[in-house]
């Protein structure tokens, strides 16, 4: 793929896939809510997952043109962990949630008096710690842009500033970057080596999203429960532990480019 291709747009198939993407999700949704068909919780949930995860990849591919275009960022045209970390946690969440939402909707009749989801079936809880992983997520996501923002130069100052070895590092397209870049360096002299920061942290996230998803399912799975009030609470000890690895990213990708000098700057 080259430049001129990543310029091209969006294309007539993309809004074919996209169309056939979002009609599925939203009838298989209604026809759940509406109770015209049955099907597990559980079985929702994976749809939904699969669902929200095409329209991310068609919508990504329609704008950048490759099959990672979503996970991509545009100053340094690689493959983003934050942004991988981010998709992530939204699949999950917004999928589990949507799926509560919809049974709920189809089975408020069946809820015991005293449920808050009787009268409401969208008064699903979402406990204080989910929102503080995805805060989490988005500001690890902001502030690992911030870093590149201030330190990646345009297309012009790359070709006139003189590089260093804690200049970034931005491939030439879109159609250089591959999943390994989540895993190497983003200045010129670590870009070839692996950062153990980032897979520290890649780790932790499958760790901490794996045990919630058990969690959820769980819950979904759970035949006793005609109606789900409140998504299950994450401990406090794998927030910390997450937050503590993003930390920890963040840091040391502002060291890394600590040295180079603000985009821009003519030193």
């Amino acid at each position: 793929m080259t430049e001129a291709n990543e310029s091209a747009g969006w294309s007539r198939r993309y809004n074919i896939f996209f169309g056939a993407v979002i009609f599925v999700l939203i009838l298989i949704n209604i026809a759940i809510a509406l109770d015209l068909f049955s099907i597990s919780r559980i079985w929702l949930w994976i749809i939904n997952m699969v669902l929200i995860l095409l329209f991310i990849v068609v919508t990504g591919a329609g704008i950048t043109g490759g099959l990672w275009g979503f996970l991509i960022d545009d100053r340094l045209k690689r493959v983003s962990l934050s942004r991988f970390q981010l998709v992530l946690w939204t699949i999950i969440i917004v999928s589990a949630l949507l799926t509560m939402v919809m049974f709920n909707l189809g089975n408020a009749s069946q809820a015991p008096q005293d449920s808050p989801v009787k009268d409401d079936p969208l008064n699903v809880q979402v406990p204080p710690e989910v929102w503080g992983l995805l805060g989490i997520s988005v500001v690890s996501l902001a502030s690992s842009e911030y870093i590149k923002d201030q330190h990646t130069e345009s297309p012009q100052e790359l070709a006139a500033a003189p590089r260093t070895a804690s200049s970034p590092a931005p491939n030439e397209s879109t159609e250089q970057a591959s999943l390994a870049d989540m895993f190497r360096g983003e200045t010129e002299s670590s870009q070839n080596f692996l950062e153990i920061g980032k897979v520290q942290m890649f780790i932790f996230t499958l760790i901490v999203a794996l045990a919630y998803a058990l969690a959820l399912g769980d819950d979904l799975g759970n035949t006793d429960l005609t109606v789900i009030e409140r998504m299950p609470e994450l401990t406090a000890g794998m927030l910390t532990l997450l937050g503590i690895s993003q930390a920890g990213y963040i840091a040391n990708k502002a060291i890394s480019y600590q040295s180079a000098p603000p985009a821009g700057s003519n030193t």
